[in-house]
C-alpha cells in the first residue's frame, strides 16, 4: 500500500502534464484512417494526410501538404487524366475555431465534401474526413 501512495505522488505531476498526449492523438488520427480506408472500399485514391508513409504501407498513394500544396495543379490534372479515381483528406482540427492543426493547411481554393468527422482529443481536437471525386 505505501509502494502505491509512493508512485502516485511521483507520477501523478507527470501524468497531469499532458506531454503525451500528441502522440496518442497521432495513434488515434491514424487508427480513424485506417478504419475509413478499410470500411470504404476505393480502387485507386490519392490520400493527403499527415502521415503519408503509414498510409502508403497500407497499398494507397499518399502524400503529405506540403507536398500537395506545392504540386496542386499536376494532382488536379492527375485526377482529371482518371490516373486515381478520388482524392482523400484526412485532417486534424481544432474543435473551437474549425481550423486546421498546423502544418495540413492546404491552400487549394477547392471545397473538399466532409464526409465523416472523428473526435481525437476530447473537445479540442477532431479528424475531418474529406474527398474529391471527378466526374
Amino acid at each position: 500500500m505505501c509502494f502505491s501512495i509512493i508512485i502516485m505522488i511521483l507520477y501523478h505531476p507527470i501524468s497531469m502534464q499532458n506531454s503525451f498526449i500528441s502522440s496518442l492523438m497521432e495513434n488515434r488520427s491514424y487508427q480513424a484512417c485506417r478504419e475509413f480506408l478499410k470500411r470504404n472500399k476505393y480502387d485507386h485514391p490519392l490520400v493527403i494526410t499527415k502521415w503519408p508513409v503509414q498510409i502508403t504501407s497500407m497499398g494507397y498513394s499518399a502524400i503529405g501538404f506540403d507536398y500537395a500544396n506545392r504540386h496542386k495543379e499536376k494532382i488536379l490534372s492527375d485526377l482529371r487524366n482518371r490516373f486515381f479515381d478520388g482524392i482523400i483528406k484526412f485532417q486534424q482540427k481544432t474543435v473551437e475555431k474549425n481550423i486546421p492543426l498546423k502544418g495540413q493547411v492546404l491552400y487549394w481554393g477547392r471545397e473538399f465534401e466532409q464526409i465523416d468527422k472523428k473526435a481525437i482529443y476530447y473537445n479540442k481536437v477532431y479528424l475531418e474526413i474529406s474527398i474529391i471525386v471527378d466526374n
